[in-house]
């Protein structure tokens, strides 16, 4: 039997039992590293209710997706041994250093979380039926001047709130997430977002994209108005989508976000 020093040394190589990554210890009651035993507990501190993003709760949890989906993690740590009153029973960090290390650690998951973030609304609007219907060069010129807006949309709706992360983008997060869109809307307004004729490369991608675009305001028009008790509901809700995505698209390319996400915008957009 291997002496009680043996295995000492040996779980310092042990993997993370959430995620795969190197662990660095036992944390809550089970082999972790240090980014999902911080997501465990910032997670049971702020007894955060998580939506998976997929809708089936069976996402993977490994190394390069980790931060993916934070409902399927928690699980994850759950699954593993994670205990809860581990997190609630224990002191809080009693020296500044410790709390400056771990909000750098936090800021440092919250970046590759948007980039996840940015990289899922590339991924979805590369899918959208509409925008599939144009040259691959004009899809790689629209998103080159659209994507800040598809990532604000996305975040504005995402289970969990990141805006802290950029504070210049508040007022307009805060303002999608008042608007309450369903499914169908946001789908909508993805597509106007990618239907922007000002940035046609020629006169029949000019075509396509009005065409576009007028038929996605025609069926946003007939969608609302399905769903509407009257007519001055129906107006009211149409104009307040048209005028948020007015303000979406300005407030977007105002904002902090070409800085925080440069190089991933140079390597996925060269013309």
């Amino acid at each position: 039997m291997a002496s009680a020093s043996c295995w000492k040394i040996s779980s310092n190589f042990q993997l993370c039992r959430v995620c795969g990554d190197k662990s660095s210890g036992k944390h809550y009651g089970a082999i972790c590293c240090d980014g999902c035993s911080c997501f465990f507990k910032r997670s049971i501190r702020r007894n955060v209710k998580y939506s998976c993003i997929a809708g089936k709760d069976e996402c993977v949890i490994d190394k390069a997706r980790r931060n993916w989906c934070p409902r399927c993690r928690l699980q994850k740590c759950f699954t593993v041994g994670m205990i809860v009153s581990a997190v609630q029973q224990e002191r809080g960090p009693r020296r500044g250093i410790r709390v400056k290390s771990e909000k750098l650690k936090n800021e440092s998951a919250n970046h590759k979380m948007l980039i996840q973030i940015l990289l899922t609304c590339l991924k979805q609007a590369q899918s959208n039926e509409c925008f599939n219907s144009i040259s691959k060069l004009q899809r790689t010129v629209i998103l080159r001047h659209v994507w800040s807006e598809l990532f604000v949309l996305k975040v504005s709706h995402w289970p969990i709130d990141i805006t802290d992360a950029f504070n210049d983008l508040t007022d307009i997060t805060s303002a999608m997430k008042a608007l309450n869109a369903d499914l169908m809307e946001l789908s909508l307004l993805e597509t106007l977002i990618l239907s922007r004729p000002e940035f046609a490369i020629d006169d029949k991608e000019r075509s396509r994209l009005q065409l576009s675009m007028e038929n996605s305001i025609a069926r946003l028009a007939f969608y609302v108005s399905s769903r509407s008790h009257t007519a001055a509901a129906e107006t009211t809700r149409f104009g307040k989508l048209l005028l948020a995505l007015r303000h979406l698209t300005k407030r977007s390319n105002e904002s902090s976000l070409n800085n925080l996400f440069s190089d991933i915008i140079d390597i996925n957009f060269r013309l």
